[in-house]
Order: structure tokens, then C-alpha cells, then sequence
């Protein structure tokens, strides 16, 4: 799962100059304590590796390589200039389509054996248990925004379905057939125990399926997906007549900030879209936009739910605990970070009907 705009992985605000804007307490938490239900911590060894300056708005950071033009993995523009570098990868921006992504992209074989064992040196992994629990938060948001688009569907295919607690809940369409995708073996285990369902191990760029789908979703996914266009091109095929696909996924202006983001999860996640790029996806791709919601990133990372979800801290849990329970600390927070970055990142839950 993907949350870090939406995060994609719930992601978190940096610390730089921006940030001196804010009080001391909110930047402690915007930094260190905001988990995503996907997730993913950062590990040891993640570090700003910096030289030539490059601007844009506030001070960025590239090699000599990264000024060279990256072509678009979304339209193959060569119309792309680098925003910021994190550890190893630069993050480049498409001047067609909008999509930001990261520099150098992955080989799509290698990204997906590096998911399927969440083999990232940086990033570490949550246990499926509390994984999980996690995504029940989540859902406690979003279910019935899914579930009422699968009212008159008879076929769900769930990618990138982690635990399988939205195919769980599902369930209660007792004439709806659900089918899941999940890269990581532990997390497939996990789904089939609990939503007993049929699991895919496979990139659906690679699943071999005749059946065709009502509805097909991809929340908190699709900055993981290295083939955006095959992606987009695959959902089409396995889509039934006016079939519709659900994306829950992070959307960002061209103003943001790096500091609206405090840990981006290179190279977990690989791209992610502009205000205008799910514009162009549906217009290349033969879909229509029938649902395009917009939420600031700073009611999503600092609803209470996102601070009920746990991460691999002990200590940083409880701290989340205890603020959570504070009153006004966490409308003050979303104030003081709204201040800043002024609805520049959005979590979106976007719906496309097939033409």
C-alpha cells in the first residue's frame, strides 16, 4: 500500500527553513511521529547527499547528473527539471504531464523482487499484525467511498491489497466475487486468512486472468507501480463494459514544498502525480473522471485515526498516543502545517469509468 502524499504511504513534513515557521512542538511531530497505515519506517543511513545548487523556490540540491533531462516514465517528455535530491535519488519534474519521479528509476523486475521481500536497505517494514490494525483505521475513512462504488458490481480486484481488510469487508456483498493482488508474501498469507479470497502474487502488469472486473482499486498503490503507462493500458483490458477503476492517491502542485514531506521513501516510492497528470492518464488511456475528491494533506495526517495507527517506535507511539488525546493539539498542528504548505499537497480519492 501507498501512502505518503496520501502517503501514496502517509509521509511526513521536513525540517529546513520552512519549517522555522512553525513551533517547536508541531515540527517534532511533523518530523518523527506521523505513520502511515502502509508501512514502511525509515531506517538508518537516509541522508541529504548534496552539491550543485539548482533553485526553485527554495534551496535545492542536485549532482552534475541530475541536471541532464530525464525522460518521463508517464509521456517520455524531455521537458523535466530536478527538484531535490534524498539519499540516492533526485526527484524531477515533468513539465507535460505534471508527474514528479524519482531519478535513477528502477528496472520494473527488480522493484517488484525488492517488494515482494521489501528488500530496501533504507526501509523496514511493519509485522502483518500491526499492519493490519492499521488498515482498519484507514478504512474507517475511506470503506464507504469504496463500498458505494461496488454497489451494482458483481467482481472486485483489490491491488496491492496488503492484509486484505477492504476485500474483509466486502465480504457483506454477498454476490460480489473479490480477488486480491499483493506482492508481499507475508501480507498475501495474511489477506487469504482473513478475507478468503483468491490472493495473486504477481505485478498485475504480469497476471494472466481471463475474467474481466467491475471495479478495480488501487489504494495507496499507484506511486509504487514502475510501468505507470502498462499499468494504465493492463486496467483497461481486465476492466468489464464501463468498468470502473478507485485510486486513493497523492496529488501535488507545482508551489509544494520539500519540507510538506518529511521522509519521501525513496525508492518505495517512485513518481507522483502532478494536479494535471490524471487529466492526461485519462485522456491517453480512454477513461472518463467520474469522482475527483481532494483533501488537504493536513486533515488526513492529523485526523485521529492517522494517529491511532502504530509504527515500529515504541516510544514515538506512545508520544502519538498521549498528543491524540490532547485537545486542540491536533487541529493546532494541521492549523500551524496548513499555514505553511496552503492545501499544496492533497490525498485524493479519484474514480475512472471506462469510455
Amino acid at each position: 500500500m501507498e501512502y505518503i502524499l496520501d502517503c501514496d504511504c502517509p509521509s511526513h513534513p521536513s525540517e529546513d527553513r520552512t519549517s522555522s515557521l512553525i513551533p517547536a512542538v508541531s515540527r517534532l511531530f511533523f518530523c518523527r511521529l506521523i505513520v502511515c497505515p502502509a508501512s514502511v519506517s525509515a531506517g538508518k543511513g537516509r541522508s541529504m547527499v548534496s552539491s550543485a545548487p539548482i533553485g526553485l523556490g527554495e534551496d535545492v540540491f542536485a549532482t552534475v547528473a541530475d541536471l541532464k533531462p530525464a525522460a518521463c516514465p508517464l509521456c517520455g517528455s524531455l521537458d523535466t527539471t530536478p527538484f531535490f535530491r534524498q539519499g540516492k535519488h533526485t526527484l524531477v519534474r515533468c513539465g507535460q504531464c505534471d508527474l514528479s519521479f524519482i531519478r535513477p528509476y528502477p528496472n520494473a523486475k527488480q522493484h517488484h523482487a525488492a517488494v515482494s521481500e521489501y528488500d530496501y536497505p533504507e526501509l523496514e517494514v511493519l509485522d502483518c499484525g500491526t499492519h493490519y490494525k492499521n488498515e482498519k483505521l484507514f478504512y474507517a475513512r475511506y470503506f464507504d467511498l469504496v463500498d458505494s462504488e461496488c454497489n451494482a458490481a458483481s467482481s472486485i480486484l483489490d491491488v496491492g491489497c496488503g492484509c486484505g481488510h477492504l476485500l474483509e469487508r466486502l465480504a457483506t456483498h454477498p454476490h460480489l466475487a473479490r480477488t486480491g493482488i499483493e506482492l508481499n508474501r507475508e501480507r498475501a498469507k495474511f489477506a487469504r486468512t482473513v478475507a478468503h479470497c483468491e490472493i495473486f502474487e504477481v505485478p498485475i502488469e504480469e497476471l494472466a486472468c481471463t475474467r474481466r472486473f467491475d471495479v478495480i482499486t488501487l489504494m495507496n498503490v499507484l506511486s509504487h507501480i514502475p510501468d505507470i503507462r502498462q499499468l494504465f493500458e493492463k486496467l483497461r483490458g481486465l476492466l468489464a463494459e464501463r468498468g470502473k477503476v478507485i485510486l486513493k492517491t497523492g496529488e501535488m502542485r507545482r508551489d509544494v514544498k520539500r519540507s510538506a514531506i518529511f521522509d519521501w521513501e525513496f525508492p518505495d516510492h517512485l513518481h507522483f502525480l502532478g494536479w494535471r497528470t490524471m487529466e492526461y492518464i485519462a485522456a491517453k488511456h480512454g477513461f472518463q473522471i467520474r469522482q475527483h475528491l481532494r483533501t488537504s494533506l493536513s486533515r488526513e495526517r492529523f485526523a485521529s485515526t492517522t494517529w491511532k495507527m502504530k509504527g515500529r517506535s515504541s516510544v514515538r507511539n506512545a508520544i502519538k498516543g498521549v498528543v491524540a488525546r490532547l485537545p486542540f493539539a491536533l487541529p493546532l498542528l494541521a492549523s500551524c502545517y496548513e499555514a505553511v504548505h496552503k492545501g499544496s499537497v492533497s490525498s485524493s480519492f479519484i474514480v475512472l469509468q471506462a469510455d
